[in-house]
This record gives C-alpha cells, structure tokens and sequence, in this order.
C-alpha cells in the first residue's frame, strides 16, 4: 500500500474550540480571539494524557491510496469512523478523523500505524500531544457564517463538502437550544458532539417554544425562573454546582459543536426537517441547511 496524499478538513484549532465550548461560557468570538499555538497545543495534550478522546473526532482526513481492495479491508475492518471508497482500478479514498487515528497508533499492524502518523501530520498539535513531533499547530483566519431564529443561533465553523457526501464533512456551534433539542440531537449517533458541561458552566438563561400562546408561556416562565432561583440559591449556601443542577429544568439552554461526515448531516436534516418533528430541533434543521447548502429530495 502507498499513501498518494493527505488534505483535512477542520484542524487543530477546530478541535479546540470543541473543547473550550465544553467548559466555557465565552462567546465564540471571545474564544476565537484567544486562539494561539500555545493555548490549542496545550489543551489538547491535556485532553490526549486524560484520555478525552471524543473531542478529536472534530475533524477529518481524506487520504489516497494505492492499494489491493481485499488488503484494505481487511486492515480497515476493525476500526470505527472509517469511510472507503473505490476511485479508480487502483486508488481509494479513505477519510476517518483524528481520534481513530490516535487509536490506530496502538495497533500491532504497521501499515495501520504508518498511516495513522500520516494523517496526523495534518494535526500537528494532536501529533505532538501523541508524541509524533508536530511542531507548532497553524491558526488559520477563520471565517464564521451565523444565522438565527427565534433565539436560536447556529455558526457554521467548518465547510468541506465533497462529491461522495461520506467524504464531506460540516462542523456547527448550536447555541440557544434546550436541553429538550439537545437530547434529541445526540440520538443522531453517527455525528460527534461536545455539549457545554452544568458541572462547570452556570445557567443563566432558557428557552421556551415561540408557538405556544402568551398565558401558557407566562405559566411555564414563572415555573422555570422558580426552579432557577432555587438553583441560585443552592449555590450561594455552598451546594457545588454539579449538585445544584438537580434541579434544573430541561427548558434550560446549551450549546454544543456539532459535526460530522455531510452523510451523517443529510440523514439528521431527512428526519429532522420533518413536519413531524418538533418545531424547535426543526428550526436548527432549517439554519443548518440554510448555511452549509445541504440539501434533502422530498421523495427521501
């Protein structure tokens, strides 16, 4: 086998930002400021030496090989995150992200390991954090697209679409949603997702269904903002917040980096964009495919 070539589509700084939301309540332009070799190089080799690996997988390479298709399977067959497919008599397109390749490192096959180092050479702070010798990782200019509604805001961070929409790949910050749409997003297991965390990130606001008339929203308001004074007040007689968020209610916001091969996104926005599904994940449906022009038939 012979590794042609290597392009990804995120990078370094993706993966950082990935876990920064995690843990921080700054606004993404804050945290896009803050941005540097240092700060991404350091973060992510906590993350690696801890062993919080799912935030890796905020990205994705596409490599060329030349190769038997029989070898190739049979080396591939085992790993996860992994997409191959037929270009020519010869050559394959392969596309797996970060993590697998941090993970494919420990395999006792060295084929596995060679290509796992030449994919992490386009991440060079994650391959320094595995002790490959990246060097100093790029920060690049990153151009943010938004849109909004009704509270809602979605950020397209990375765009790499691709012919075969298993090979193209879409990262987003969602921001504003509830933790009702959150739980329905992470059903979607073939996408990746950092969620920001209640143990370490105060509550302060939350999200009510735009639909629902005036004395129901007034009703459900009063509810919610009851059980956030209590959260407020457990905290301030010394209850931890990880413990104060018993009490929370699931009208209470999040945001999350979500992303993931465009064949993933197709099959969430095929469900998503539904009459049938509930308004608020449908509006996150809508600005989804509205910013990264991804596009469902109505016949799917």
């Amino acid at each position: 086998m012979k590794v042609s070539s290597v392009d990804a589509a995120g990078g370094d700084w993706l993966i950082y930002i990935g876990a920064r939301v995690s843990r921080s309540s700054k606004t993404l332009e804050k945290m896009l400021e803050e941005v540097s070799p240092e700060r991404i190089s350091g973060l992510l080799s906590r993350l690696l030496k801890m062993g919080h690996l799912s935030v890796f997988e905020h990205s994705l390479a596409r490599v060329w090989l030349e190769c038997d298709p029989r070898e190739l399977r049979e080396l591939l067959f085992d790993w996860k995150f992994v997409e191959a497919t037929h270009v020519d008599e010869r050559m394959w397109l392969v596309s797996l992200n970060p993590r697998t390749a941090i993970e494919m490192l420990n395999s006792h096959d060295d084929w596995i390991k060679d290509l796992a180092k030449e994919v992490l050479k386009r991440f060079p702070a994650v391959a320094e954090a595995a002790g490959l010798g990246g060097g100093a990782p790029e920060v690049p200019e990153v151009h943010v697209r938004s849109a909004s509604r009704e509270g809602i805001k979605v950020h397209l961070l990375s765009s790499h679409p691709w012919e075969d929409p298993r090979h193209g790949f879409h990262a987003f910050l969602i921001e504003g949603i509830s933790r009702v749409c959150s739980h329905q997003f992470v059903r979607h297991r073939s996408l990746s997702f950092t969620q920001q965390s209640q143990r370490v990130a105060e509550v302060v606001d939350y999200y009510l269904p735009g639909h629902l008339d005036e004395a129901t929203r007034e009703i459900m308001r009063r509810e919610v903002e009851r059980a956030l004074q209590l959260y407020y007040r457990l905290m301030d007689s010394g209850v931890k917040m990880e413990d104060a968020r018993y009490i929370l209610p699931q009208a209470c916001v999040t945001r999350m980096v979500v992303s993931g091969r465009d064949s993933a996104w197709m099959h969430f926005l095929r469900l998503r964009l539904s009459p049938e599904a509930q308004r608020e994940i449908r509006i996150v449906a809508e600005l989804i495919s509205d910013l990264s022009g991804l596009r469902v038939s109505e016949s799917a």
